[in-house]
């Protein structure tokens, strides 16, 4: 950051594109350590950048808006970032930008729900890898289509997709494909409750050769409280919220700790979380670039709730996450939030309620080849 900061000293104020560049590229090298001042870099770097009328600097200084703004506070003004952006680098004849928009753009959209438009924008962002055929750019296609495999629950589907993004990524030498396919394969396990085979020392491992360590940790929380470790899980509960979550491009780690919390019965923990959680109620937990969703935040909120005691609220977002799940084509997802809405109805009494949903949950868990949660369900039943 120091020569960058001393090349933005040296450039003369009237060179305004050089400038805008410059604090495009500080803006996201300082994105974990000043937040506040990688957003005020990238809205000066945009200033500039419009000012100096060349499109290819506006083009590069909304890249480092939309860095700047990855928060789940900003997801929509986002989007917005990077449809200029694809404007921008359109009428700079840079397509290699318009591909790193439309990235973009898979990510937020993904986030808002908009699942429909996200199948759109694959199959545009496809047509323009192809075109341009960049390999770093064009292994994302499997990646995100796996996930979407997954979350349908075609599981062998999303195996093969994930495989082949392992192939593109690394015939492309880009050392995210194998972090990236990783969490993918862990992901596909964690979602069907296949603790067995869900690999905590790998999480450990990456949360070592991390600088940001606490969405690692996080998934170990998980882990650790549906698997028994539960000394291990109270003991991670309480360091990742005592030193308080990030609400970040990591915010995947609250409802990881959520769900930790909620298995561990943590009433203080939930009540934290819930905060955090709340203003995100109509967003979707998206891992990383596309790695994975953990959909409908109203399922974490769901179960913070419920320990809470608050089994109103509880009773509702469940509904609602179940309602926006089945929507999104995350039949998956659907499942888990109908099981713990049998929890939420039993706990209120409602035996009725709580036989007829863990019922439909033991069938669509069936169905979805998912015997974990069907198993859970058979249980509670």
């Amino acid at each position: 950051m120091r020569l960058l900061e001393e090349a933005l000293d040296a450039t003369p104020a009237d060179e305004l594109a050089t400038r805008a560049r410059l604090r495009a590229r500080l803006a996201v090298e300082c994105y974990y350590a000043d937040p506040a001042g990688a957003e005020s870099l990238s809205e000066q770097a945009v200033s500039d950048a419009r000012a100096s009328g060349e499109a290819g600097a506006l083009a590069a200084a909304l890249n480092a808006r939309r860095v700047a703004l990855w928060r789940p506070a900003h997801t929509r003004s986002r989007l917005e970032a990077v449809d200029e952006m694809i404007a921008a680098a359109q009428a700079a004849g840079d397509r290699e930008s318009v591909l790193q928009a439309r990235n973009w753009r898979v990510v937020d959209l993904w986030e808002l729900g908009r699942i429909d438009e996200l199948r759109r924008e694959i199959e545009d962002y496809e047509r323009l890898g192809d075109e341009l055929g960049l390999p770093h750019y064009r292994w994302y296609v499997p990646l995100w289509r796996a996930s979407l495999a997954i979350l349908a629950g075609r599981w062998d589907q999303g195996r093969a997709l994930t495989a082949q993004a392992e192939a593109l990524g690394r015939r492309a030498g880009d050392p995210n494909t194998e972090l990236h396919t990783g969490v993918q394969r862990e992901f596909s396990r964690e979602v069907r409750f296949h603790l067995s085979e869900v690999d905590r020392d790998w999480s450990l491992l990456q949360a070592e050769r991390s600088p940001v360590p606490e969405a690692w940790l996080a998934a170990v929380t998980q882990i650790d409280a549906r698997s028994g470790r539960q000394d291990s899980a109270r003991k991670l509960l309480e360091r990742l919220t005592g030193a308080g979550v990030a609400m970040d491009v990591n915010w995947l780690q609250a409802c990881l700790l959520a769900d930790a919390a909620a298995d561990l019965g943590d009433a203080d923990a939930a009540a934290y979380l819930h905060a955090r959680l709340e203003p995100c109620a109509d967003l979707f937990a998206v891992v990383a670039r596309g790695a994975g969703c953990y959909c409908s935040t109203e399922l974490w909120l769901g179960r913070l709730a419920a320990t809470l005691g608050h089994l109103d609220e509880a009773e509702a977002r469940l509904r609602r996450a179940v309602a926006v799940n089945d929507a999104a084509d995350s039949p998956t997802f659907a499942a888990i939030s109908i099981l713990r809405l049998g929890g939420v109805l039993a706990e209120r009494g409602d035996a009725a309620g709580a036989h007829d949903v863990l019922g439909e949950t033991l069938a669509r868990a069936e169905a979805l080849a998912m015997p974990t949660v069907a198993a859970e369900a058979a249980a509670a039943l």
